[in-house]
């Protein structure tokens, strides 16, 4: 007796789909909050009177450089 089981939609299309959409959705949200991080940051060296040089000092850079993953990371 042989059996066999099909599912309608394709699962594994799914689940990659969904995995992709996790990784843009982690690699967007690091970028966003080290961009964030890296503003507020320049805006309290300037608020304090500290200049705007000094503020430029302040860099962020993100984890991969390019391309999409679920362990992306922003260094600032």
């Amino acid at each position: 007796m042989k059996m066999s089981i099909s599912f309608s939609p394709d699962l594994a299309k799914i689940m990659a789909e969904e995995t992709l959409a996790a990784e843009r959705a982690v690699t967007l949200g690091v970028t966003q909050a080290g961009e964030r991080l890296k503003s507020d940051w320049r805006a309290q060296i300037t608020g304090t009177g500290l200049g705007p040089k000094l503020a430029r000092t302040i860099r962020m850079a993100r984890y991969p450089k390019h391309g999409i993953i679920i362990g992306a990371a922003s260094l600032v």
